[in-house]
């Protein structure tokens, strides 16, 4: 659908959920990996789906994907970031042991919506939102933080 996050040996993607069909409408935008075990044996595996299948989290619990697919890795590869739907929050996955992964929840629980150039820093998140004057957001260990780029001063 739009961006890939590539760490190691996984490529994440965002595409729609096979099993629903792909009507524009109706379509469900997952985060996919796929996993290269060399000579040429690559694994396609649904976080959502590892997610309900080994913790129980049901995949109409978690946002749906949308904003052209944007998705990011933390440099680790623990963290999983992407924009979920209806209200573009940041929403995480953690990857447990590479085969299993576990929704998070959503980021920041206030009004922030992101939009744009989902990446991370260490541990800190980075995203613009074009609805609050093109601020740049961070989110930090949970914390929520803004700055207007247009200041000379950061805090």
């Amino acid at each position: 659908m739009g961006k890939l996050a590539v760490h190691g040996n996984r490529v994440y993607f965002v595409s729609h959920n096979l099993d629903a069909g792909y009507d524009i409408h109706t379509r469900q935008d997952r985060v996919n990996c796929l996993i290269d075990h060399g000579g040429g044996d690559w694994q396609l595996l649904s976080l959502s789906y590892s997610a309900q299948h080994f913790y129980g989290q049901s995949m109409s619990d978690q946002p749906i994907s949308g904003f052209d697919g944007e998705i990011a890795v933390s440099p680790d590869g623990q963290l999983i970031a992407y924009f979920g739907l209806p209200f573009s929050f940041v929403c995480l996955f953690r990857n447990i042991d590479g085969e299993r992964y576990k929704y998070e929840g959503t980021y920041p629980a206030r009004s922030r919506k992101g939009d744009n150039s989902l990446q991370f820093r260490g541990n800190d998140i980075f995203y613009t939102d074009r609805w609050t004057e093109h601020f740049i957001h961070q989110i930090k260990f949970e914390d929520y933080y803004c700055n207007n780029p247009a200041l000379e001063h950061f805090p």
